[in-house]
């Protein structure tokens, strides 16, 4: 049987009000299906039917049971023999007619419960949706509720706790080496050097395969120059940039045995007092104290 849509709906009731509600669905379907659904031509269809059923020779009740006996060998029992009875005069006792119009009335019914079926289904699903996304909503605003109580009991223990500063070692400065103090003192007659020996390339027109002197090249050159001429000097004539290097370290580390001495000094300020704190002496205690009152 086709399925029909709203509009289909719609005309079978119409047909419905027109023809009587004592006709059963599955032979209105019928007719308007036989007529594509066009109204006014499936009703003009089943009052022809009925007016040739009227017209027609009277069938004997004999005949009615044979051909009741035939439609039960394809429906079985599960139609009963007045059911059978309606749909062949309704098909004017064509048993193949009857026949088709007993099987669409069955499968309308059988699409109705299965239809029914499936909304208890899913009516029962949704209600469990519901009930699974309400649980699971509170739950989530419970769980909420708990962490924000305890954030907000965390930070008034946090407010409550005494504030304590600390204070940051100041960093021993380590004394400069001999050989920084030796870079010190040569650098700016290297990079004088070698500007003057790029000048004179460049009058001779020999530079054609140096590089640009920019001031990362020109770092690097000089840089290589210190080391070069350092590892090339004599302990003798390291001495003097030794001496420097060992009177900065003797400076470092008589300020740094100060900074220490400063610290514990600040530290033992700040330790707490065991004389229990000063209170104001009211002027009863005051007076009693000063006249030697028992």
């Amino acid at each position: 049987m086709t399925t029909r849509c709203g509009n289909g709906q719609n005309l079978l009731d119409e047909m419905r009000a027109m023809v009587g509600p004592g006709v059963p669905e599955a032979v209105l379907d019928f007719y308007l299906e036989s007529n594509a659904y066009d109204l006014p031509q499936a009703v003009s269809a089943y009052y022809d039917a009925q007016a040739v059923e009227k017209n027609s020779t009277p069938v004997n009740q004999d005949d009615v049971d044979s051909l009741i006996q035939k439609m039960k060998e394809f429906l079985g029992d599960d139609v009963s023999a007045e059911a059978m009875e309606f749909y062949l005069r309704q098909s004017g006792y064509d048993v193949t007619l009857a026949l088709q119009l007993c099987l669409d009335a069955q499968t309308s019914e059988s699409k109705g419960s299965q239809l029914a079926a499936q909304t208890r289904r899913r009516r029962t699903k949704t209600t469990t949706s519901k009930r699974t996304i309400t649980a699971n909503s509170s739950k989530r605003k419970s769980r909420g509720k708990a962490e924000d109580e305890k954030r907000k009991g965390t930070k008034a223990r946090t407010k409550t706790k005494t504030k304590t500063t600390t204070k940051k070692k100041k960093k021993t400065k380590r004394a400069k080496s001999a050989y920084l103090f030796f870079c010190d003192e040569m650098r700016a007659s290297i990079r004088r050097e070698i500007t003057e020996e790029r000048e004179q390339q460049q009058a001779n027109g020999d530079d054609e395969e140096e590089e640009d002197l920019n001031p990362r090249s020109m770092m690097s050159k000089v840089s290589k120059e210190l080391g070069r001429r350092w590892r090339s000097l004599t302990d003798e004539e390291k001495k003097p940039f030794v001496a420097k290097h060992l009177k900065a370290k003797a400076k470092a580390e008589a300020e740094a045995a100060a900074a220490a001495a400063a610290a514990e000094d600040e530290d033992d300020n700040d330790a707490p007092s065991d004389i229990p704190p000063s209170r104001v002496l009211s002027s009863r205690e005051a007076f009693e104290i000063l006249n030697h009152v028992p």
